[in-house]
């Protein structure tokens, strides 16, 4: 999971660098700004602690649904927030 979001981050990033689009905009700031760090470090955590007796299985099975559930939350404020395109210096910028 973490990894596709950070390639569909990373691939948003560098769309937004040739055009301006609304809907990548958002896409980026969903994948690439709020959601990669906490699943890159989900998985992270996983193969640093897979030792057989862990208690760190318990620990991310019990914490992975409110995680998806604070993702959903996220990614749907996002979505309906409005955008506030700002010019300055003469550069069309967008603010969430």
């Amino acid at each position: 999971i973490g990894l596709i979001l950070y390639g569909l981050g990373t691939f948003s990033e560098a769309f937004l660098g040739l055009t301006y689009s609304p809907f990548v905009l958002r896409v980026w700031y969903i994948t690439g700004a709020m959601l990669t760090a906490a699943w890159l470090g989900h998985g992270t955590l996983y193969l640093l602690a897979r030792k057989r007796g862990n208690h760190v299985h318990r620990f991310l099975a019990g914490n992975c649904s409110p995680a998806i559930a604070g993702n959903r939350h996220a990614a749907g404020a996002t979505v309906i927030s409005a955008l506030t395109p700002v010019v300055k210096h003469g550069i069309l910028r967008t603010i969430i």
